[in-house]
């Protein structure tokens, strides 16, 4: 991380913690406000105490002790929120607890990033209640979330990035004293995706064997508008290829041929040869 003028350049999966006494929030409250110029996946996090440096991506399982979370490999996640700005190429918001995702909101332009010009944001935390905005602090606030089991001790955060360089500017930590506007009142049109959106998260997290043809049948009707939800169902069916050959063929001979190819073509494929021929043996029948 470099820094000059108040600029700061994140490398990808590396975290810059504002740790100066200004930087850090009182009585588990403050409003974040910054500029950010890149391609994607502005990432922010939050936390008791700061962090490492070197920020990686951990899907988080609970543990017993109180506010620790073991990693998939044994290790331990720290307790935290993670906002990211632009995810998913640029297309949608994110907001994370301990490594697992609580909501994500897509078609919302004012959460995009910009690579030819820095755009300012802000984000308010008062003991688990969550606000976002573009502009200046305390207007234009675009999406808001709370959680029921506020994580404890919030004081800290981080600016970093996934997979390319960032660029953060203009990083101030206000008293949330002033007064946050309000989401604008959504559209009939806005609240349709909005609802779209959230199936296809609930359809996502309960996939199976016996269900995900019915998803990618689903996904072709509705394409293009659930691209999120077609490419889980999609690496879930290549992943247990075997299992949906079991419990529903007929499923999988209803699919059309482009779906069957890029299943069948996905980087996550995970069976045998013989089950590949099975697979377009029966989808050919």
């Amino acid at each position: 991380m470099t820094g000059s003028a108040g600029l700061v350049i994140v490398p990808p999966f590396e975290c810059a913690w504002l740790q100066d006494p200004e930087f850090v929030f009182k009585r588990e409250r403050g409003c974040l406000t910054f500029e950010v110029k890149g391609e994607n996946d502005a990432t922010i996090l939050l936390k008791p105490q700061p962090g490492s440096r070197r920020w990686q991506h951990l899907s988080a399982v609970p543990r017993a002790e109180a506010g620790l979370h073991a990693d998939a490999v044994g290790g331990v996640v720290e307790s935290n929120y993670t906002i990211i700005l632009g995810s998913h190429r640029n297309s949608c918001l994110k907001i994370e607890k301990n490594g697992e995702l609580c909501c994500m909101a897509t078609h919302l332009p004012e959460g995009c990033l910009s690579p030819q010009s820095f755009v300012r944001f802000w984000i308010s935390y008062d003991a688990g209640s969550i606000v976002v905005g573009r502009g200046e602090p305390g207007r234009r606030s675009f999406f808001c979330w709370k959680d029921a089991h506020a994580v404890p001790g919030i004081a800290y955060a981080g600016l970093s990035s996934w997979d390319k360089h960032l660029a953060y500017r203009g990083i101030k930590v206000l008293p949330t004293s002033f007064a946050v506007s309000s989401p604008a009142p959504s559209s009939p049109e806005k609240e349709s995706r909005q609802l779209q959106d959230l199936c296809g998260q609930v359809l996502a997290s309960s996939l199976s064997p016996a269900t995900v043809c019915g998803v990618l049948r689903a996904c072709e009707l509705l394409d293009p508008a659930q691209p999120e939800l077609a490419v889980a169902a999609r690496d879930y069916a290549s992943r247990h290829l075997g299992g949906v050959l079991a419990r529903d063929p007929g499923g999988l001979a209803g699919l059309g041929a482009s779906t069957l190819a890029d299943l069948l073509r996905a980087p996550s494929m995970d069976c045998s040869e013989e089950q590949v021929f099975r697979a377009l043996v029966l989808w050919a029948q």
